[in-house]
């Protein structure tokens, strides 16, 4: 399907966890954009957070920033935010 994509199209996003089975071979030319979950990258960072202290903190604090953004987005829409201030999905 990709390969009968209109080349003038920006390449698609998939949006996938970093599991190696969702990040398969593409045909040869076919491109995409690979966005992988933030919520599992978030995870990976507090995995190592003994190990890289400060630089895990500055990471997590503006994903936090990110997560806060979105609530301020939701709520603004009327929606319940998706996520709390620690980035825990709410369901």
């Amino acid at each position: 399907m990709l390969q009968r994509r209109a080349a003038e199209l920006p390449a698609p996003v998939q949006m996938c966890d970093a599991s190696s089975s969702n990040t398969s071979a593409y045909p040869e030319g076919v491109k995409i954009l690979l966005a992988n979950c933030l919520a599992h990258g978030r995870r990976q960072f507090v995995e190592i957070m003994a190990n890289f202290p400060s630089e895990c903190r500055f990471v997590l604090e503006q994903l936090g920033s990110v997560y806060h953004n979105d609530a301020l987005r939701d709520l603004r829409r009327g929606k319940r935010p998706k996520f709390s201030s620690f980035g825990r999905n709410l369901g």
